[in-house]
């Protein structure tokens, strides 16, 4: 582990960082649909163990979140049920074994206001500080632009009008939550099927507005409004000490995939299916396109640097 306190309760409003990222620093967040699956998943053991969530973001290879109140032992054991139940589903999907996450999982105990305040800050801006997006808010995953608007990307549904495709789409998200499941890639199927891009936009803001498990009433006892709290998040990225982060650009992975679903021809593409002369190709393609090996590592799960690059492993995503 990166940094554990002990199991005592914490006093009132302290706080716990908690971190997950792949295996080795891999990609874990190819497309849209293990987003929603580790979203979803999160929302229903957080629901579960009545979790206060002040901060949420999900980047291409890691996750942040910023937990109130809670006990070590209740944090240990929130994250591996997260762990396992989403390293199932995606070796599931792709068809890999072994682990997707890494061995251990980061967290970091912030006991003053300032410290609580200031990982909040730094938890949401973690897709400005990787050149995502220029506010907090701005992105879906932080769940921020969900305050009082369940469709903050889209255009409001109007269920008098909309299609019999998306009123089954609601009616079958409405059921899952109700039952307390996430939504697996079998249920995202059913769910999409037949949307147009309009109506798939208008979808994914209802599933993140029917699962929003962001404790916003933390947000105003911290900040005193809401609009205190976007105004403070902005003007402070905020820090993080005893957590080893993924820093730096993560634009560049938004890149890689644009291309890599060009070169491949399916969106459904995962890395871990790759042939090595695929691999091979797709590394030097984005060595042209000048992006930098680390990152490259990371987006096409490879280990060491050797010949053309890194070394491609036969292991896949973790637990």
């Amino acid at each position: 582990m990166d940094y554990y306190a002990d199991n005592a309760y914490l006093a009132p409003m302290a706080a716990h960082h908690l971190y997950s990222k792949g295996k080795n620093g891999w990609g874990l967040f190819y497309r849209l649909e293990d987003c929603i699956l580790f979203f979803t998943v999160f929302s229903v053991f957080a629901r579960r163990m009545e979790m206060r969530v002040a901060a949420f973001a999900i980047m291409f290879n890691h996750i942040h979140a910023t937990v109130i109140d809670e006990t070590q032992q209740r944090i240990t054991l929130f994250q591996r049920q997260v762990g396992i139940s989403t390293a199932h589903n995606f070796n599931k999907e792709y068809g890999r074994t072994g682990q997707v996450w890494h061995h251990s999982y980061g967290v970091a105990v912030k006991i003053s206001l300032k410290r609580i305040l200031g990982n909040i800050a730094y938890v949401a801006n973690n897709c400005v500080a990787g050149n995502m997006n220029s506010h907090a808010i701005d992105n879906r995953w932080t769940l921020l632009a969900y305050y009082n608007n369940p469709h903050p990307f889209s255009d409001p549904i109007d269920k008098r009008t909309c299609s019999r495709r998306l009123t089954r789409a609601m009616k079958l998200v409405n059921i899952k939550k109700e039952n307390d499941e996430y939504l697996d890639y079998r249920t995202q199927t059913r769910i999409f099927s037949g949307l147009n891009r309009k109506e798939r936009e208008q979808m994914l803001d209802y599933i993140i507005s029917s699962y929003n498990f962001l404790d916003y009433n933390a947000l105003i006892e911290l900040y005193g409004s809401f609009e205190k709290a976007i105004i403070a998040i902005d003007s402070n990225s905020g820090s993080e000490y005893k957590l080893k982060d993924d820093t730096g650009d993560h634009s560049c992975y938004q890149k890689m995939l644009a291309i890599m679903h060009s070169f491949c021809k399916s969106s459904k593409t995962f890395i871990g299916k790759l042939d090595k002369a695929t691999t091979e190709a797709l590394y030097n393609l984005f060595k042209i396109h000048g992006f930098k090996e680390e990152n490259i590592c990371k987006f096409l799960h490879l280990t060491r640097s050797s010949g053309l690059g890194c070394a491609i492993t036969s292991k896949p995503r973790s637990s």
